[in-house]
C-alpha cells in the first residue's frame, strides 16, 4: 500500500454501511410502492374526468342562478350620520 492511497475500510465498517444501504433501499422500496399506488388512484380519477369531459357532461349539469329563495333580499340600511354632508 502506497501512501497516496486512502487505508482500506474493516470488514466491520463495510458490514455496517451494508446494514445501512439494505435500510436505505428498504425505505426507497417502500416509497416507490407508496408512489405507484398514488399514480395508480391519479390515473383513475384522471380517466374518469377524461370520460366526464368527452360525454360532456359539464354542459348538461344544471345551471345555478341566484333566486329569491335562495339568497335574502337586501336591507335598506341607513347611512351613519358621520358621512351626512
Amino acid at each position: 500500500m502506497t501512501s497516496d492511497q486512502p487505508p482500506q475500510p474493516s470488514y466491520e465498517e463495510l458490514a455496517a454501511l451494508v446494514v445501512e444501504l439494505k435500510l436505505l433501499v428498504s425505505a426507497q422500496a417502500a416509497m416507490i410502492a407508496a408512489l405507484e399506488s398514488q399514480a395508480v388512484e391519479q390515473a383513475e380519477r384522471i380517466a374518469v374526468l377524461e370520460r366526464q369531459v368527452a360525454a360532456g357532461s359539464w354542459s348538461r349539469s344544471p345551471i345555478r342562478t341566484r333566486s329569491s329563495t335562495t339568497i335574502p333580499p337586501r336591507v335598506a340600511v341607513a347611512e351613519p350620520a358621520w358621512t351626512a354632508g
